[in-house]
Order: C-alpha cells, then sequence, then structure tokens
C-alpha cells in the first residue's frame, strides 16, 4: 500500500482495532483490506485514473446505514467507499466477498452492480491501471 503515491493517509488503525470493529460489524475482514487500514485508516486521492474516497472504520457502520445498502442490496453487500461522486464500492459477501460497484441512486437495481475484482488487492491493482467506472 505504500506505493499509493498522491494519497490524504489518515493515521492508521491497530490490528486488535479492526478485528474489533469488523467483529462488531459482523463481517470478514479481506486480508487486503486489512492492510490498507493498517496503513491508513480511510483517505481519499487519486489511485491511477480513479478518485477513491475510502471510509474510516469509525464511519463504515453509520456511512452505510445512511446509504441503506442492506434495505436495497441486502445483508450480504457492505459500502467501504465511494469514486468521491455517485458510485459506491463494496464487498459482496453472497459471492466471496468480491468487489462490486453502483452506483448510489440505483442500489436496489441488479443490473447496475458490476464486479470489479476478487478481492481488495486486485480492486487497488485495477484502479491503478484502468478507469473503474
Amino acid at each position: 500500500m505504500k506505493n499509493i503515491s498522491n494519497w490524504s493517509a489518515v493515521p492508521p488503525c491497530t490490528l486488535r482495532v479492526i478485528k474489533r470493529v469488523m467483529g462488531e460489524i459482523g463481517i470478514e475482514c479481506d486480508p487486503g483490506y486489512q492492510e490498507f487500514l493498517s496503513w491508513s485508516d480511510g483517505g481519499e486521492g487519486y489511485i491511477g485514473y480513479n478518485y477513491l474516497s475510502l471510509w474510516s472504520l469509525k464511519t463504515l457502520s453509520q456511512l452505510n446505514k445512511d446509504y441503506d445498502i442492506k434495505k436495497y442490496l441486502g445483508d450480504n453487500y457492505f459500502v467501504f467507499g465511494t469514486d468521491g461522486g455517485s458510485n459506491c464500492y463494496g464487498f459482496d459477501f453472497s459471492n466471496s466477498g468480491v468487489i462490486f460497484t453502483a452506483p448510489l441512486g440505483d442500489l436496489d437495481e441488479d443490473d447496475e452492480i458490476v464486479i470489479l475484482a476478487k478481492n481488495f488487492d486486485e480492486f487497488i491493482n485495477k484502479a491503478k491501471k484502468e478507469k473503474l467506472n
């Protein structure tokens, strides 16, 4: 993760805090996402061609509630950030925790959900190489 430039990093979380919060939320933490949070607890900036706004651990649960993620997508989806605009990024735990994107305004439309990567590391590597949305 440290090779990400143009990123406004936030002070990192400890592994203990990450595991506690993920346990409280009730999700299994992707190893790459865990590594990211250990480097920067959220933050924003450009990764390749993509502007990403990734949420901190302290705001994850509340922002998922504010955007009604479970209401529109179901219990198996969990969002961890946006493109700084109208598209969100998250985990689809009904599909091995793959990373998806969807427009926040059309969350109840199944055809709007696009699988981007099989895990968080692949998501970051893809963001470095190509436009995600």
